[in-house]
């Protein structure tokens, strides 16, 4: 029974992460989550609510959204385009939305039936200075800085040796199925 309520529980937190996501998201210019799979598996479960459920995540986020967000923020971070990091866990149900200079973390509390929403926001140079960034913000940060990083060394790597990218593609063309090298005339099965 308990494995059974915590499927639920973890059922309903992924279902108003979407919504949050999708809701809070669409205040942006572009919002976009960087993780495809996790915003698909999100969106075909959140399908699968009954419509009033739906709605009712939906209320919650737009009255968040033009009740406490657009009359509290800066008007002019809902021109940007952001990149939205998820998080649900047991502990914590939290949506960031990462601007060029700021972060705007929502997080939802549920409470018996209803989830209640509340926001943090760093801007600028303060981010660093008097607002301690949630730790897994900061480890979502550093993995995306980290993927990035490697595509500009991978990047500068193609670019940088010319002679080194023909080889390797001359050597991935000799490549039969499955990887295996193929000799001359002969096609290898």
């Amino acid at each position: 029974m308990n494995q059974k309520n915590n499927q639920k529980k973890m059922e309903q937190n992924n279902n108003m992460l979407y919504a949050m996501y999708m809701m809070l998201g669409s205040s942006f210019k572009k919002a976009s989550c960087p993780r495809r799979n996790l915003e698909n598996k999100l969106a075909t479960a959140y399908r699968r609510l009954k419509e009033a459920d739906q709605v009712a995540l939906e209320d919650t986020c737009i009255g968040f959204a033009e009740n406490v967000l657009e009359k509290e923020l800066p008007e002019s971070i809902f021109a940007a385009e952001v990149t939205a990091l998820l998080k649900s866990d047991e502990e914590e149900l939290g949506t960031a939305f990462v601007g060029e200079n700021f972060y705007l973390c929502v997080y939802a509390v549920k409470d018996g039936a209803r989830y209640y929403l509340r926001y943090d926001f760093f801007q600028g140079g303060e981010l660093a200075k008097s607002h301690p960034l949630p730790d897994w913000l900061i480890m979502k940060l550093a993995e995306r800085k980290k993927r990035e990083e490697q595509r500009r060394m991978k990047a500068e790597k193609d670019l940088a040796s010319p002679e080194e990218a023909a080889k390797e593609n001359a050597a991935s063309s000799k490549k039969g199925p499955a990887g295996k090298t193929q000799a001359k005339g002969k096609h290898v099965a």
